[in-house]
């Protein structure tokens, strides 16, 4: 399965929300085999890069861990 992930509303931890999309990322989860076949989540996932600071950031997954 693919999944694309867009945000509406991110912020820095400088405080600034103004944030350009630098790229897309792809992540790949991983699940419990079911009927013997392993299960793989492949979600793409945009970086975003501030525009005070310079920081890059990566949206996160609210249905998934930090890993």
């Amino acid at each position: 399965l693919f999944f694309k992930r867009i945000d509406k509303r991110m912020t820095c931890e400088c405080g600034c929300s103004k944030l350009h999309i630098h790229d897309w990322r792809e992540q790949t989860l991983v699940d419990l085999p079911i009927h013997g076949k392993s299960v793989k989540f492949i979600v793409s996932k945009q970086r975003y890069r501030c525009t005070d600071c310079g920081k890059r950031i990566s949206s996160l997954l609210s249905f998934a861990d930090k890993y």
